[in-house]
């Protein structure tokens, strides 16, 4: 396997190309850093996991983003076929900082990996599904049923996914894998925060086609989340400034006993809120609307990350 070096990066042809739909693979590890902060418990999880030396030893000789390199590089040409995707620049800066970083506490890296896992659902061919639609979960609306687009939507929604990574993470206890399948099951919940991910179509006429309304939809989505003037991703550092936590609030209005479930069902029906949809006719509250989105992103994973640090102990 190549290891991308930082002249490779700045030569790269794929320097310009864009991600695709929702949120950039680089917001959801902005998001996911965010959230890690406000969660000073699970730091002390993962410091106490991660004295078992075994288990450190294991998990620091695991390099998530080289995963994550290998990947794209063995698939780099159906991306830009299919979803034109992932400007390997930023997965080469982030591969060169992952190196430099091998010297972490065990607790930083573990820390680390859970941050590496929620940008990799955008990476893996295997995350996929048909066309991205694993990444998608629609409510039942009236006698529209199908909870994604495209073929196999009951197997491929934001819902399976999530459910089947954070799973994974419950049940495993002392693998290396453990922080990787926790970042990949955050990614799933923080996608549905944005409007476009639980929406069937923009356009009414198309809620009957939701693959072809998502074809129509796609350059306004891609615009709402990577526009150099506009998009999320030109609004990393306004939207972490911006940022008010509302995770207490979030919290109270869920059940008392609430489940991990409950916290991407609170999603869902927070992002198809009328007030929140993106439209051409409201370029205007575009910026009002990202941040909202943005912090709900944040406080629901920081829902999550609360529940998993209680089972760490």
């Amino acid at each position: 396997m190549k290891i991308y070096s930082l002249s490779d990066v700045k030569d790269s042809k794929l320097q310009n190309t864009q991600p695709s739909f929702g949120y950039n693979f680089m917001t959801h590890k902005v998001i996911t850093q965010k959230a890690i902060k406000q969660v000073p418990e699970l730091k002390r999880a993962a410091q106490t996991v991660m004295q078992d030396k075994i288990y450190a030893q294991k998990l620091i000789h695991k390099l998530s983003i080289v995963d994550i390199v290998r990947a794209f590089e063995q698939h780099k040409n159906t991306y830009k076929k299919l979803l034109n995707t992932h400007a390997m620049h930023n997965v080469g800066m982030d591969m060169l900082l992952a190196t430099q970083k091998r010297n972490l506490a065990p607790g930083a890296k573990f820390l680390e990996e859970i941050t590496n896992g929620s940008m990799m659902p955008d990476l893996l061919r295997s995350e996929i599904g048909f066309g991205t639609n694993s990444h998608f979960y629609f409510p039942p609306e009236g006698r529209f049923k199908s909870q994604s687009f495209g073929l196999h939507h009951k197997e491929n929604n934001a819902l399976v996914s999530f459910l089947k990574h954070i799973s994974n993470a419950f049940e495993m206890e002392k693998s290396p894998d453990l922080p990787q399948e926790l970042g990949m099951a955050l990614h799933f919940v923080q996608d549905v925060t944005v409007p476009m991910h639980t929406q069937r179509a923009n356009i009414k006429i198309f809620k009957n086609s939701p693959v072809l309304g998502k074809i129509v939809d796609f350059m306004m989505h891609a615009k709402f989340e990577n526009n150099r003037n506009a998009g999320m991703v030109a609004r990393h550092k306004e939207l972490l400034k911006s940022y008010t936590p509302g995770y207490e609030k979030l919290r109270n209005s869920l059940p008392e006993n609430y489940t991990l479930r409950d916290i991407f069902m609170s999603n869902v029906q927070f992002s198809t809120q009328p007030e929140l949809q993106i439209a051409r006719t409201n370029k205007s509250e575009w910026n009002q609307i990202q941040q909202k989105i943005f912090d709900r992103a944040v406080d629901s994973t920081v829902l999550v990350l609360e529940k998993y640090a209680q089972m760490l102990g």
